[in-house]
């Protein structure tokens, strides 16, 4: 069975040339340290999910850029009222 080490981003097994002989994937030896990345099947209890946004439709870079402006903005209010705030300190 291979496996995705992360640190070296390539497939690996205990058994590269069986394993290559029956997938036709090429593979590394694995080897002691490795992080492997392992895909299971796991069944989800229906009742216990929780509906979030759907990401999937936009590119990882998107989401981050959409993150980071936000940010700036919400700060950047932040900023405004703050300024407000010592505005009318002053002024009272």
């Amino acid at each position: 069975m291979p496996f995705f080490v992360h640190q070296y981003s390539c497939w690996s097994s205990i058994s590269p040339k069986y394993t290559h002989h029956l997938t036709g994937l090429n593979c590394r030896q694995l080897e002691c340290g490795d992080l492997i990345i392992a895909i299971i099947e796991k069944k989800i209890d229906q009742s216990k999910i929780n509906i979030q946004p759907n990401y999937s439709q936009r590119s990882p870079t998107k989401c981050l850029v959409e993150r980071y402006m936000n940010e700036k903005i919400s700060s950047s209010k932040d900023n405004i009222m703050s300024k407000n705030k010592r505005f009318k300190i002053y002024n009272e």
